[in-house]
């Protein structure tokens, strides 16, 4: 008898967790689709932060700030280069100067290729997901 109790709760805990991940990971696929929901935005604004949590936060605008600026810096360049390109001058980073241009590692192109197809697919898959649902909750 004490078996079986025990089977139960491990079966029931499992199921638990089994759910807790499934949401978990349905709501962070939806935030990619859909984007971020509205509802935890409202939620964050309202609960005090601890001071850890502050840091973290203030941790992750400076790396908002960063990344704001390097892709500014690559769009700066980008537009050097545009500009070099159209004055004549060798803009190509993979051509050596007189030489002919350089290919991208085969690697790298597979994994790219790769990458972008395993995406696809699981963007797909969450859109097929949530039109499922959507369908179902109609």
């Amino acid at each position: 008898m004490k078996r079986d109790a025990l089977k139960w709760s491990l079966i029931g805990g499992a199921l638990v967790f089994l759910l807790l991940y499934g949401i978990e990971v349905a709501t962070t696929g939806i935030e990619n689709v859909h984007g971020p929901l509205d509802n935890t935005q409202r939620v964050r604004e309202e609960t005090p932060l601890s001071p850890s949590a502050q840091a973290a936060a203030a941790a992750q605008e400076v790396a908002e700030r960063l990344a704001a600026q390097r892709e500014e810096a690559a769009r700066e360049q980008w537009l050097q280069a545009a500009a070099a390109a159209v004055q004549g001058a060798a803009a190509d980073p993979l051509r050596p100067e007189g030489g002919a241009p350089q290919r991208e590692p085969s690697v790298n192109q597979v994994a790219d290729r790769t990458a972008g197809v395993l995406q696809s697919l699981s963007s797909g898959g969450i859109r097929f997901i949530v039109g499922l649902f959507d369908t179902v909750t109609e």
